[in-house]
């Protein structure tokens, strides 16, 4: 009960953040005068991720060796720390700060509405957000299963999932760097974003068929953590430059709250198929079903052709 509690306070706050976080910083880039394509920048916050990521996951695999409860208090220590400094970073807009709770409740629904509108209505921000939602669906069950199936796999102790995610980590982080030193056309960008998801959807294709030989598994799904580090900062950044300025919070919350059901579903779906027939042939249905995304990228068309910057 406790942890359905944990959830559902990190899923109402995730609701609050939810596109916000993002927008508050290209907003704040803005402001400053930067100019250029942004998925360099996006490619740098992946990888700092990724470096907490991975020192936490050793931190939890060692302390969770001696006791599992003890990453569990980690965390929350962490979900606390990071309260704290979105609270001193915070700045309240002064248009909002007079503002009674009957008119806040009404700009609330109204953004929603408008949000909803343009989110459905807006081809590319509908597409983008369906091959989000397609790409989370595939992966959600997965990051919850490869962990069970390495240390089961190398029969070691619960310390070795941390050593494995690191070896993740790392592939995510070279593809985030190929991503931020990549110079193509915006015109390019859905058929690199559609290799991009194939390369994703065979790796852990791959994947599943070897899952009885970990080492073997373990490269294959450091490529496809590759491909998904270099994928996510470009979708990122291409749907940022879909939106305008004002629009940006609302329809990548729309983003997120389409990806967040795709992931919900890919979840269902994915302990379903795992029960009746075990990881491995989950990990080959979902990597077939990656494939789904491709199309959503490959019919955009971009409005202008400039290049990105390296």
């Amino acid at each position: 009960m406790l942890f359905l509690i944990a959830e559902a306070v990190d899923a109402i706050g995730t609701t609050f953040c939810n596109g916000a976080v993002d927008a508050w910083g290209v907003d704040a880039l803005d402001e400053a005068g930067f100019e250029g394509a942004k998925h360099g920048l996006f490619s740098r916050i992946s990888q700092l991720s990724s470096l907490g990521f991975m020192a936490t996951a050793l931190i939890g695999a060692f302390v969770g060796s001696v006791n599992i409860a003890w990453p569990w208090l980690l965390s929350a220590t962490g979900f606390l720390l990071s309260a704290l400094a979105g609270r001193l970073l915070y700045e309240r807009p002064r248009d909002v700060a007079g503002q009674g709770h009957r008119a806040m409740r009404a700009a609330v629904r109204a953004q929603i509405g408008s949000g909803l509108r343009q989110g459905f209505g807006i081809r590319s921000i509908r597409l983008l957000s369906l091959a989000e939602a397609i790409t989370l669906g595939v992966m959600a069950p997965y990051w919850l299963q490869w962990p069970l199936l390495f240390k089961d796999g190398y029969g070691a102790g619960v310390w070795v999932v941390g050593w494995v995610f690191c070896v993740l980590g790392l592939g995510k982080m070279l593809g985030a760097e190929a991503a931020a030193r990549i110079l193509t056309l915006t015109s390019a960008r859905p058929r690199l974003l559609s290799g991009l998801t194939i390369g994703t959807g065979l790796t852990l294709l791959g994947a599943g068929f070897l899952a009885s030989l970990p080492n073997q598994a373990l490269v294959l799904l450091f490529f496809m953590n590759a491909f998904q580090g270099a994928r996510e900062p470009l979708a990122l950044a291409w749907f940022n430059e879909e939106v305008a300025a004002e629009a940006r919070a609302t329809l990548l919350s729309f983003r997120g709250m389409v990806a967040t059901a795709g992931g919900a579903l890919g979840l269902l779906l994915g302990g379903y198929v795992t029960d009746l027939w075990g990881i491995p042939f989950a990990w080959k249905m979902a990597g077939a079903l990656c494939f789904l995304a491709v199309p959503c990228y490959l019919t955009l068309r971009h409005r202008s052709s400039f290049s990105l910057a390296v």
